[in-house]
């Protein structure tokens, strides 16, 4: 009698639990449907960032690619540019040597003339 007095207060206490049980299963899987959702909206939020993250490395290669064409076409019209730089300095130092030269031979000139002067006086 004891027995069954306690598996019949098991069974009370158990089907006075057993609405609260179901409740908190109910909201378990509301809350795990919702979890779903919010991960499905994570990996479509990464896939789009991904795609974001590629078109921005797609826009700078280009870029990266159109700069090193341009300086490649350049490169041969600076290469000419330095080498007639190169040739003109060399020019302008033969033309400065030229010039000290002629003011030299101006100057010994000069002097040959004044003590030419100086010995008529």
């Amino acid at each position: 009698a004891a027995e069954t007095g306690r598996a019949k207060a098991e069974a009370r206490a158990a089907a006075a639990e057993a609405p609260e049980k179901a409740k908190a299963l109910a909201r378990a899987g509301e809350l795990e449907g919702r979890a779903r959702e919010l991960e499905e909206q994570l990996r479509a939020s990464h896939a789009a960032l991904a795609e974001k993250e590629a078109a921005v490395a797609a826009a700078e290669t280009g870029r990266a690619k159109a700069e090193a064409r341009a300086a490649a076409a350049e490169a041969p019209e600076k290469a000419k540019a330095l080498a007639r730089a190169g040739e003109l300095e060399g020019r302008a130092r033969e033309l400065e040597e030229q010039l000290r030269a002629s003011h030299a031979a101006l100057a010994e000139k000069e002097a040959a003339v004044a003590a030419a002067e100086t010995g008529r006086a």
